[in-house]
């Protein structure tokens, strides 16, 4: 019960972004023109999606390293963040359709949505078996599935805020400090735990989902929120492949790849060296085979045989 109530814990502390805007719902273009103050527990609008996807994985994310202390079952942290996380998808897809026109524009839209919101979830349940998996691939792949989602957590927070640009340019940079930090961290602490090979691979694979794959599902986003564009992606599916690869690559131009880069690798060699202790490695010359030292332990001696005893020879007259 108690891993139950951590993991609904996890999924409202990461509704946090959100319930400092006052969780009203959006505004909906396709809605009545009264459509009042409505409570919802997500921002169910388009211009959302990435703030939606943002804290539906951090709350997983977050029951996994839960999940993964002590020896409960796993599947209770589980079950917590997935009711507090269903009930919020439901609370608020119900508050946008109450507030929606009666035609097929509309109801198109909230198919869409919809679809894109459990698409997210998915996303975040895959996230957290892969957190709390016992294999430490696994969680370093895990954590680069959160990290992805982190910087957009903190972006949440900011919906709307107006900065100065040096401070601007500062929470720019922190999105992209703390997530390769995590990944960073995450493979340093599976470093001794990883096979040859997977030391080797598991690098490649992280900077790729970071980088790459940060950049992919950020197009991905960007065009779910394209509402004017539904239509024509619909009748034209290039168009819509030409305008996720025009915004991947965007993106992925934007990434400030070699500072994260320098992160990740020095997150991951601090935390190898201090899971080592502190200790330098081995100078020229060195063995790893230990000198055993003399041992204090007195052996008793074996008795003497007949041969041995005094007085007695071997030799017969």
């Amino acid at each position: 019960m108690r891993r139950i109530l951590l993991g609904a814990l996890s999924a409202l502390v990461a509704l946090l972004p959100w319930m400092v805007q006052g969780m009203q719902l959006p505004l909906q273009n396709l809605g009545v023109a009264d459509q009042g103050e409505q409570l919802a527990l997500l921002p169910f609008n388009q211009y959302y999606v990435e703030a939606i996807f943002a804290m539906l994985t951090i709350g997983m994310a977050g029951a996994a390293l839960i999940a993964r202390r002590g020896g409960a079952p796993r599947g209770y942290a589980f079950l917590g963040a997935s009711i507090v996380q269903g009930v919020a998808i439901a609370q608020s897809t119900f508050a946008a359709n109450s507030v929606m026109s009666p035609d097929s524009r509309a109801f198109a839209y909230m198919l869409i949505m919809f679809v894109a919101i459990m698409a997210c979830w998915l996303y975040a349940i895959i996230t957290f078996w892969l957190v709390a998996a016992r294999h430490p691939a696994a969680l370093v792949i895990g954590s680069v599935f959160a990290a992805v989602a982190l910087g957009a957590w903190l972006d949440s927070f900011l919906a709307g805020a107006s900065l100065a640009a040096g401070l601007v340019w500062a929470v720019y940079m922190l999105d992209w400090v703390l997530p390769c930090a995590l990944v960073g961290i995450s493979f340093g602490w599976a470093w001794p735990r990883l096979t040859t090979v997977n030391r080797w691979i598991l690098p490649i694979i992280s900077w790729l989902l970071l980088f790459v794959g940060r950049a992919g599902l950020g197009a991905a986003i960007a065009v779910a929120g394209t509402r004017s564009a539904y239509n024509e992606y619909f009748s034209a599916p290039k168009t819509l492949l030409r305008d996720l690869a025009q915004n991947a690559n965007w993106l992925l131009r934007d990434q400030p790849i070699v500072w994260g880069t320098i992160v990740l690798i020095t997150t991951s060699l601090a935390v190898i060296y201090l899971q080592r202790g502190g200790q330098k490695p081995a100078g020229p010359g060195h063995t790893d085979l230990a000198v055993p030292e003399p041992s204090l332990t007195r052996v008793p001696l074996a008795p003497p045989t007949a041969a041995a005893q005094p007085g007695r020879s071997d030799f017969t007259a």
